[in-house]
């Protein structure tokens, strides 16, 4: 999924994950996106500050079925 996408999708109330169910990707009140660990809730940017790029590769994120 690209960056676009990704946002979409959570902003339309679907659940995405990256690589895996135990990470999923979020948006805070702020409007900023983040994926979170959900069993030990730490979390990093969806993407880096320096050039906006997306962490991790696209192909490792997926919606939930």
């Amino acid at each position: 999924m690209s960056l676009n996408e990704i946002k979409s999708a959570v902003d339309a109330g679907l659940t995405v994950h990256w690589h895996n169910n135990r990470y999923r990707v979020i948006k805070d009140r702020y409007g900023d996106y983040f994926t979170i660990d959900v069993y030990n809730l730490s979390c990093i940017g969806l993407c880096r500050k320096d050039t906006g790029e997306l962490i991790g590769n696209e192909v490792e994120f997926y919606i939930e079925e």
